[in-house]
């Protein structure tokens, strides 16, 4: 069976380079989610029914068959929940909604979702838009990121629900601020969406720079409650100065 679709020339072109790219690295991850959704869609065709599917394009062709393993990496795609602030503009569709939600910052932003869908919480009259999804991290400049952050959300909160150790208050060097001084600086970290001031960072660096060498003589739960607070502050830093 054959099918011939007839379009412009600069489609043809562009969709060919991108057969001969993934024919050439063997993966789809780089493509975008309806691409990659179609090329993993042939796939399964491929191997449940045992055909041969050939694209073409110009000198770009991608063959798939039962021995080809076009599907995405799931280690390049991470759990992220994000807030956007907009007007929604419209919002519709019977199958696969989308939403329309115009930002100062980003412009429109199309959303899409399923049908019976609870990841989209839209309030009545609140401009503020809560979407949880899965979100693809491979190739883009912030790679890792959205992991990273997860990383110090589970470290935070795992972390705060420890106990300050009491031998600290008997210290000679002066936990307690060093303490306070970090926990303050995290928290506001993650509540201000990864900014910091100067003045924050220049603190938190001071309070890794005295954890690293203080925690040297620490021991029990002591040293492993100021060693995740360093790893913390750490991890902190890092993200904040990228």
């Amino acid at each position: 069976m054959r099918h011939r679709f007839r379009t412009l020339m600069q489609t043809v072109i562009g969709f060919g380079a991108v057969l001969a790219q993934v024919e050439a690295g063997g993966q789809i991850d780089f493509l975008h989610e309806r691409s990659a959704v179609a090329v993993e869609n042939l796939q399964r065709l491929a191997t449940e029914k045992d055909y041969v599917v050939t694209l073409r394009a110009n000198e770009g062709h991608l063959r798939i068959d039962r021995s080809t393993h076009y599907v995405r990496d799931e280690k390049l795609w991470t759990d992220a929940e994000f807030y956007l602030y907009g007007e929604l503009v419209n919002a519709g569709g019977k199958s696969s909604p989308i939403i329309h939600l115009d930002t100062e910052e980003f412009g429109v932003l199309r959303i899409a979702t399923d049908k019976e869908s609870e990841l989209i919480d839209i309030p009545d009259q609140n401009p503020l838009i809560s979407i949880r999804g899965r979100v693809p991290i491979y190739g883009s400049p912030g790679l890792g990121v959205a992991q990273k952050m997860t990383e110090i959300r589970d470290l935070w909160e795992k972390h705060s629900r420890s106990e300050f150790p009491h031998e600290a208050y008997e210290a000679e060097i002066d936990f307690v601020s060093i303490d306070s001084f970090a926990a303050g600086v995290i928290s506001s970290f993650l509540e201000s969406s990864r900014a910091l001031n100067s003045d924050s960072v220049i603190a938190l660096s001071r309070c890794v720079e005295e954890l690293s060498v203080a925690t040297t003589d620490l021991q029990g739960e002591m040293k492993n409650y100021f060693l995740n607070l360093l790893k913390l502050s750490e991890l902190v830093l890092k993200a904040a100065t990228r």
